[in-house]
């Protein structure tokens, strides 16, 4: 009797396993024929966050969870510099248009898209930043990871 109950038990947990992992796998495929467009802010803010804890920005209020600091940037070419760096942090640019940039992160198992933005503010000598999963709800940290990796590149140049 006690060996069925564990044995239905595995096989409840290895229908439930591979359940979990369809949809890991079905969101990944999600997120990556997501064709999102991406454009300078007119008003210098990035997009808003939303509810989901999946994003950090620079543009959110500095009492909201989602909030990260600005960069400081006296220069123009600390920015340009910053944007030569950041392909060796996994990201690739998608978009550059003057004083901003699209940029994706692709996970290395399922390959998820995360997008960063960055907008460069020469007058309050600023960088702006923003980084969203496409899909979930949660990313376990990995969008204020990424700003922190971005954030320590920068404080190299």
């Amino acid at each position: 009797m006690l060996k069925k109950i564990i044995l239905i038990v595995l096989l409840l947990v290895l229908i439930g396993g591979g359940v979990f992992f369809k949809r890991l796998v079905d969101e990944a495929e999600r997120s990556q024929k997501m064709d999102l467009a991406f454009t300078p802010p007119d008003t210098g803010k990035l997009n808003s966050c939303g509810e989901a804890p999946n994003c950090v920005s620079s543009s959110a209020a500095k009492d909201d969870s989602h909030f990260v600091a600005p960069f400081d940037c006296p220069a123009e070419s600390s920015w340009e510099k910053l944007l030569e760096k950041l392909p060796s942090l996994g990201l690739e640019i998608k978009v550059r248009s003057g004083n901003y940039a699209h940029l994706v992160y692709k996970s290395d198992v399922f390959e998820f898209i995360d997008d960063i933005e960055l907008f460069y503010d020469p007058q309050a000598k600023l960088i702006q930043i923003r980084s969203a999963s496409r899909v979930g709800y949660s990313d376990m940290g990995a969008n204020k990871a990424r700003y922190e990796q971005i954030k320590n590149l920068f404080s190299t140049l």
